[in-house]
């Protein structure tokens, strides 16, 4: 029984906390993305489908913090995989801030580019403590690597 409070609050973190800010961004869009103010390339997601995504992905990366914390290891690489997993959910709000917020595409081209470094160091220590966890890591960092090809184009075109 005690198993299912951690999930529930592992998801109210990632995806509630995190995912209510960076909806929260989206929505706002004071750098007016979404109503023409930059140019956006032809495969720039819709409002509705960003933010379905972005719950998706953090959900994900709740279950596989609530798989870290189920596991008996050492609490010390317990602890470093959760520090690192925390920096990068603040790298992804950090990124719908520089988007949606100030319109910097240089920032968040380079915020990015730092995300998927932090990605994949967080997917492969999440992997040598739990597998599942780390498979479920695989979906952000291809995120992030959709992100990078997107942050590229919008610098080019604008």
């Amino acid at each position: 029984m005690k198993k299912i409070p951690l999930l529930i609050l592992c998801l109210v973190i990632t995806a509630g906390f995190f995912g209510f800010c960076c909806v929260n961004q989206i929505q706002q869009d004071y750098a007016g993305i979404y109503r023409g103010a930059i140019h956006l390339p032809a495969f720039f997601p819709s409002e509705n489908f960003l933010i379905a995504v972005q719950i998706i992905l953090l959900a994900l990366v709740g279950i596989a913090v609530w798989f870290i914390l189920e596991r008996q290891i050492n609490p010390n690489r317990k602890k470093n995989v959760l520090i690192n997993t925390l920096i990068l959910l603040g790298l992804i709000f950090c990124w719908n801030f520089l988007m949606f917020n100030t319109g910097n595409l240089t920032g968040a081209l380079v915020l990015v580019i730092a995300g998927i470094i932090l990605g994949l160091i967080v997917l492969s220590m999440a992997w040598l403590v739990d597998h599942r966890a780390g498979y479920l890591m695989i979906p952000i960092n291809v995120w992030i690597i959709y992100l990078i090809i997107l942050n590229i184009s919008l610098t080019v075109l604008n």
